[in-house]
């Protein structure tokens, strides 16, 4: 009793096409289109919304880079258009089943370079001018798309893996009229999208954070993964520093031994994205704990040169905030 199949598709989306984002939507649209069902194919460009995901998240942090705006294939084309306009689309769709099987492209008029796209996001975001705008060449990016590809695999889904990247190498662009026609008015444009839906502190704060997160994970990972290591493999040493105490002897090997393993497990645990937000709540448990132990069996390292007590606080509480912060939807 399906009436209406609507498909969420993208401009440029031809079967055979290298890239496999835009082969797979081909693909589902061909079926669709030879299916005995009544259709419409959307093909939405770049899509902005009141919240940011994926590559518009991106697009907010590079804006968001103090003194100096970076991009990758900045002079190619982008035609945008806003999640509200999308979704009425839709509703348009499903209200006029009788004028299904089409194509429409959902785009403003006009449109912008992708480095003049991160320029206006950056004045949306009440930032200065950029002292220095740099387009990166293509190869220059090569460790990043390999690191974001491998960490594909354990579940990190990057705007700056390869298939993304390949996205951003070509234009998105398509034509305004089929759009205008179905919603019967032209489409916002990106000055219009960004005017009803102002930036406040709080989408300043994300965007500066975003790039920070991975460099949070990556710290926390290795600085746990090597904590433990250095903990089993000097497990004297840790021995040597509890002597005296009421956990001396064979208590304070199976501590080191205990915390060693436990530090290792989390430090590689953050790093697989289904696992992170409870490895870094384990973390900061932890950390937590060498911080109570630590009070109670030697006090006396809070006046520590090296502040190891000290340091854990701060551990835990930078555990606290990858917890916050790695939250998605």
């Amino acid at each position: 009793n399906i009436k209406c199949f609507v498909q969420i598709s993208a401009p440029g989306a031809v079967a055979g096409d290298p890239n496999p984002f835009l082969a797979t939507k081909a693909l589902a649209d061909e079926r669709l289109r030879r299916s005995c069902l009544s259709w419409t194919i959307l093909r939405p460009g770049l899509v902005i919304g009141r919240n940011a995901y994926g590559g518009t998240m991106l697009i907010r942090a590079l804006a968001a880079l103090p003194g100096i705006q970076i991009c990758v294939h900045g002079q190619r084309r982008v035609q945008c258009v806003a999640l509200t306009d999308v979704a009425a689309a839709v509703i348009a769709c499903l209200e006029t089943v009788d004028r299904a099987d089409r194509d429409v492209d959902l785009v403003e008029r006009g449109g912008s370079s992708l480095a003049g796209l991160i320029g206006t996001h950056r004045r949306w975001l009440g930032l200065s001018a950029p002292r220095w705008s740099i387009d990166l060449a293509p190869w220059i990016t090569a460790p990043v798309v390999f690191l974001a590809d491998f960490l594909g695999h354990l579940g990190w889904r990057s705007p700056l893996r390869s298939t993304a990247l390949a996205m951003v190498a070509r234009d998105v662009v398509g034509a305004a009229d089929a759009g205008e026609q179905l919603l019967g008015r032209p489409l916002l444009n990106l000055d219009e999208m960004l005017r009803r839906e102002p930036a406040g502190m709080q989408d300043r704060i994300q965007a500066r954070l975003y790039l920070m997160i991975p460099t949070i994970v990556g710290a926390l990972s290795l600085l746990f993964v090597l904590s433990g290591g250095a903990s089993l493999g000097q497990m004297h040493r840790v021995v040597a520093e509890l002597e005296g105490t009421p956990a001396a002897g064979e208590a304070a090997l199976l501590l080191g031994m205990t915390g060693g393993v436990a530090d290792i497990l989390l430090g590689l645990a953050i790093l697989v994205r289904s696992w992170a937000r409870r490895a870094a709540l384990g973390m900061a448990a932890l950390a937590s704990a060498y911080v109570v132990t630590g009070s109670w069996l030697r006090p006396d390292m809070w006046l520590d040169p090296l502040a190891p007590l000290a340091k854990a606080l701060a551990v835990m509480m930078l555990a606290l905030v990858a917890w916050l912060a790695l939250e998605e939807r």
